[in-house]
């Protein structure tokens, strides 16, 4: 904490006391103007029941102001002509009764106070560590944990977020997956994914990707149509370049998009079957190339 922040954070704290402690004075004198000028003859249950409320509410410090000034009123009240110096015998001993009783008021309920007040911030911290727990796990089940990249769970919830937006939408796949884990080990099918994810992420931003399912992958993307097909090449270069073990491991790819404007969740849900279905045609075209199309949106 920088100088500047812990010295106002003092002078808070230093504000807060005092005034909780004029609180506390105020509460206490004027009740006891209140007992005084309606001559209350028996003024102490009223007296020690603002005691108890103002060390309850505050706490011990400001529970000690207001004893302090109902001990001095009782002084002044029990006093012979409320001299303040001179006492019955009775009266002092009613002094010492109130003395007493004080005191554990403040003992009792003061600790009664701290402990309250501890946990308090014990909850506080709890559910603070909680909330972080919880964003934690939301943010862990809208990804997925192989390839970085968000998954379906986080792309039923950004649904919405993508209506009347201009869109690019591409599913995309490794070709012939099957084959790495089968000649391979599952082990480098899980790398292959990985690298597509990685990839993925630096070309289009972990906000725009999602994994589908399987290998399969799916961009959603406000890019202009030109900028998007460059970011394809860019994309596919990279996935070029992978190695394995030190190695040369291209890793070939192929994709379909559709771009223009989703006005409703139902026209991504349309986009993606298209873009799926333009990913089929460029595996029937024989594979490691990319086509796409515009959207064309049903009739309603």
């Amino acid at each position: 904490m920088k100088d500047a922040e812990l010295f106002d954070s003092r002078s808070y704290r230093a504000w807060k006391f005092w005034q909780k402690q004029l609180i506390a004075a105020a509460l206490m004198l004027l009740l006891c103007a209140i007992v005084f000028f309606f001559n209350i003859p028996n003024p102490n249950m009223i007296l020690i029941s603002c005691l108890v409320v103002t060390t309850a509410l505050f706490g011990w410090h400001e529970g000690v102001t207001a004893a302090v000034i109902m001990f001095l009123y009782s002084v002044f009240f029990f006093s012979t002509d409320h001299t303040m110096v001179h006492f019955t015998p009775l009266n002092l001993q009613k002094l010492a009764v109130i003395f007493v009783g004080e005191a554990m008021v403040l003992v009792f309920v003061g600790r009664l106070k701290h402990a309250h007040d501890a946990t308090v911030a014990e909850l506080r911290e709890l559910n603070g560590i909680l909330t972080d727990d919880n964003r934690i796990l939301a943010e862990a089940s809208m990804a997925d944990h192989l390839t970085g990249l968000r998954n379906r769970y986080a792309l039923r919830r950004d649904y919405n977020s993508y209506s009347h937006r201009d869109l690019v939408v591409m599913m995309m796949d490794a070709d012939d997956f099957k084959h790495f884990n089968d000649d391979y080990s599952h082990d480098v099918g899980d790398y292959v994914l990985s690298e597509i994810g990685a990839n993925l992420i630096k070309v289009f931003g972990a906000e725009s990707c999602y994994r589908y399912g399987g290998d399969e992958f799916l961009i959603i993307s406000p890019l202009p149509l030109g900028e998007f097909k460059a970011r394809i090449t860019a994309l596919d270069n990279l996935m070029e370049e992978i190695k394995l073990d030190g190695n040369p491991f291209p890793i070939p790819i192929s994709g379909g998009y559709v771009y223009g404007r989703s006005l409703a969740p139902a026209d991504l849900r349309n986009m993606i079957h298209e873009a799926d279905m333009e990913l089929y045609a460029a595996k029937a075209a024989g594979k490691h190339r990319f086509n796409g199309k515009p959207f064309v949106r049903l009739a309603t």
